[in-house]
């Protein structure tokens, strides 16, 4: 029993003290990784969300030129075009 007390308890301790470490530093380089790809990731939303923005402002302008050109050569046709959506 002395020997367990003196030699093994230790050792053990040691060890589960050392696994922790471990376990602490790889958590620690994991979220490390994490916060630069939720960085990028970020990024890559607001750029998307820009680009989906003009795209959109572009296609309301387009709409609306065409309904203009046919509205003003075709207004009988343009009607029951516009009436039909």
């Amino acid at each position: 029993m002395d020997v367990i007390n003196t030699i093994i308890l230790p050792i053990t301790g040691g060890l589960v003290l050392m696994l922790m470490g471990i376990i602490g530093w790889i958590g620690n380089k994991i979220d490390c990784k994490l916060e630069n790809i939720t960085g990028t990731l970020s990024g890559l939303e607001r750029d998307m969300r820009g680009e989906l923005t003009t795209l959109d402002r572009r296609q309301t302008v387009t709409e609306t030129k065409v309904n203009l050109i046919m509205q003003r050569h075709y207004p009988d046709d343009a009607r029951s075009i516009l009436e039909s959506r």
